[in-house]
């Protein structure tokens, strides 16, 4: 008999089966907080009015309150985050810079993007 056949019989042997399954890609829309495009800001355009919610940040984030509402004007220009954490959307630009001590909330669901566009426009 074949020496590597039967090397390779002792090895399925001793390791199990081998099985090779080929991966395929998955489409995943722009605007899922899954995206990799989410891991920065991104500017937008406004085309809608919208309200914006300035959150306090505490720990634990349960704890965390709104502080003052903002209305935002259609075509106005600003950096949006997208979260699947703490919140769905995000500003971080201009007076609406999110950080440690607060965050700038849009008053939107997580599926909602009819009031932006990508861009400056």
């Amino acid at each position: 008999m074949n020496k590597t056949f039967v090397s390779i019989t002792m090895l399925i042997a001793t390791f199990g089966l081998i099985v090779l399954v080929p991966v395929t890609g998955q489409a995943m829309s722009i605007y899922s907080p899954a995206n990799p495009y989410w891991n920065e800001s991104h500017w937008v355009t406004l085309n809608k009015t919208i309200k914006v919610f300035k959150i306090r940040n505490i720990d634990p984030q349960v704890n965390s309150y709104k502080v003052a509402t903002y209305t935002v004007k259609k075509g106005d220009h600003f950096k949006l985050f997208h979260s699947a954490i703490n919140v769905a959307w995000g500003l971080d630009s201009g007076r609406f810079n999110t950080g440690h001590q607060y965050t700038f909330e849009v008053d939107q669901s997580e599926n909602n993007h009819s009031w932006f566009e990508f861009g400056i426009h």
